[in-house]
């Protein structure tokens, strides 16, 4: 399951903001609440949940709050691992979600700990210390 309930919360900012029809308010908190809901009902019944957003054009922006939201029903622990190892795993790719030998890491150097705040990654990049791609630094703060 890839569940995308960042996409329903930019939308219904949308439509608060004027920016859809009035009604739709309604209609996005509604599924917004059911979304919510399906995302603890899966992680109890212990499915594998991978990390997606499923945002285009101007919402793109808003991606990394996928991190907060899961957070309202999600430990830290659940969230990392469907944006990394379920993730490669979904895509049936064995070199992604692992850092080992051989493997294709890409690492996150977080400024805080995620276990603990996961909103570290909610920044849009400004907690990153450091990225690496494929084992090269394509970001390092001096």
């Amino acid at each position: 399951m890839v569940p995308t309930m960042v996409i329903v919360r930019a939308l219904l900012d949308d439509a608060r903001a004027g920016r859809l029809p009035a009604w739709m308010s309604a209609k996005l908190a509604e599924v917004g609440d059911q979304s919510l809901r399906g995302l603890e009902l899966m992680t109890r019944q212990g499915l594998k949940i991978g990390f997606g957003t499923d945002l285009l054009g101007h919402l793109h922006s808003h991606q990394t709050r996928e991190f907060c939201i899961r957070r309202e029903v999600q430990s830290a622990v659940d969230i990392l691992r469907s944006a990394t190892s379920v993730n490669a795993e979904i895509l049936m790719e064995p070199l992604l979600g692992r850092i080992q030998p051989g493997c294709r890491a890409d690492i996150l150097i977080v400024d805080g700990d995620p276990m603990a705040n996961i909103e570290v990654l909610a920044q849009d990049g400004r907690g990153l210390i450091a990225i690496m791609k494929a084992g090269e630094f394509v970001k390092r703060r001096p």
